[in-house]
Parts: C-alpha cells; structure tokens; sequence
C-alpha cells in the first residue's frame, strides 16, 4: 500500500482507504461530491482536499521553507545556542523571509491584467501573496515541535537540534515522495522523487557535520 494509503490507515484507523491499483497509485474512493474523494483528513489522493497545513507544507513555498528552516538549525547548532534561542532564532528569520517574500510577490504582480480584463490591485496581490506564501511558515512546525522537547527538557539541546534536522529531512522526503505519487509515477520514481528532495536536508547536514568536526 502506498505512503498516503498506510499514514491514513494509521491516522484513521476506522476509516477504509482505496487499494492501489496496477501501478502502485492508490484508486480513488467516491464520496458525496464525486470521484476523487479521500477519507483521510491529513491527505487527499489528489490534494485539493488537504488541510491547510497540509496543502502548505506540500508546496513550492514548503520545500523552501523546510530547506531554510535546515540551515539556521545547523547554523544555530554550530553556536552552540540553547534551544529556545535556536527555535527563537528561526521563528525570527523564517518571518522575515516570509514578509519579504510577500512583498516582493505583492509589489511584482501588482497591476496584472486579470483572467476577467481588470487590473489587479494592491490588495489582491498582497492577499494572493500571503496565500502562496503560507508554505514558508508552515515549514516551521514540525522541526519546531522536536525543538520544544528541548526546551522543555525532554532532550538535551543537542539531541533536539538534531531530531529537528532529520524532522526536515523526513518532511522533505514525504513531500518529494507525495508529489511524485499524485502525478502517477511509478513506485521507484517516488522513491527517487522523495529521495531527491530530502538529499537537499541531508547536504546541510553533512556540512554541519564536517564543519563541527
């Protein structure tokens, strides 16, 4: 079965995932609006119905974000910054970014021609921007919940940093591996697609890894 079939079996355990078919891509199950219909409430088999979080996190925009988020854990790491600086560090950064990128969208696609013929405003490029942007800050969660076990004493500061690394690392992986699977790839070009992304998390991790040594 599938990755997104076995996290919705797990998730949901009394909720009935579709099997897969011939390739390996899991067969869509028809609910009340038709076909393409998934039980799950984290995945959907062709992701216009993901939560927000989710649809955030699988993204352009959350591929970014999750590499960005690597490299200032490594970087905080290296300084040997207690945890709550680290996550303090980050939360800063990642929402610079953020604004910045949504400034940058904002400004640039400010007075488009519309699909309708009118001429877009400021408004509508600077709430089309935040939504496009949301990956960014999405990104941060996951890493930033095994940074909180150090905050809160359940790992030493370092182990933390380094759980959140691998976190990254195994966000970007699923990422690589989901989005290759909803476009119907065979089951070892997921596996390539969800290496492939991951190997972004993992060169960050090398570095820090021949720099602190």
């Amino acid at each position: 079965m599938p990755l997104e079939a076995n996290l919705c079996a797990a998730l949901t355990p009394h909720s009935k995932v579709a099997g897969p078919d011939s390739r390996g891509v899991p067969a869509p199950t028809t609910g009340g609006d038709g076909a393409g219909y998934s039980p799950c409430p984290v995945l959907s088999l062709d992701g216009d119905q993901d939560p927000p979080l989710t649809r955030s996190v699988i993204s352009e925009e959350g591929v970014y974000g999750s590499i960005i988020v690597s490299g200032l854990i490594a970087a905080s790491a290296g300084s040997g910054a207690p945890t709550w600086r680290t996550l303090l560090f980050i939360g800063i950064t990642v929402t610079v970014f953020w604004a910045a990128h949504v400034y940058a969208r904002a400004v640039a696609t400010h007075g488009e021609t519309t699909p309708d013929g009118t001429t877009k405003s400021i408004w509508q490029s600077f709430t089309e921007a935040v939504k496009e942007s949301r990956g960014l800050l999405a990104a941060v969660v996951a890493p930033a919940l095994a940074l909180l076990l150090g905050v809160f004493g359940v790992f030493p500061d370092s182990v933390a940093k380094w759980v959140a690394l691998w976190v990254s690392v195994a966000v970007l992986a699923i990422v690589g591996y989901i989005t290759y699977s909803r476009r119907g790839a065979r089951w070892w070009v997921r596996i390539l697609g969800g290496v492939s992304t991951a190997s972004f998390g993992i060169v960050i991790i090398l570095a820090k890894a021949i720099i602190s040594h």
